[in-house]
């Protein structure tokens, strides 16, 4: 009987305990997946800056440039939510 009540306590702590790191995993996942977007994003960067330094850019450059940033500041704002969730 004292075996069975210790095994129990036992499965509730695994099971609790299996529960916290699938949290922490989750939520690990999440900045993975936000850092792997702000790489794809600072390499596409990265690829038209020197179009931009070499003269006058043309439109489309232009316009690739302000979507970027505009997804960097997406990410960034994302960032800040993950911050203040986890500082409460």
């Amino acid at each position: 009987m004292v075996f069975d009540l210790i095994s129990f306590l036992a499965g509730i702590l695994a099971g609790g305990l299996i529960c916290g790191l699938a949290g922490v995993l989750y939520r690990l996942e999440g900045t993975a997946d936000m850092q792997e977007r702000l790489l794809k994003i600072r390499r596409e960067i990265d690829r038209i800056d020197p179009k931009m330094s070499l003269g006058q850019p043309d439109v489309e450059t232009s316009a690739k440039m302000k979507e970027l940033r505009e997804q960097l500041e997406v990410i960034n704002a994302e960032i800040r939510r993950m911050y203040q969730k986890a500082s409460r």
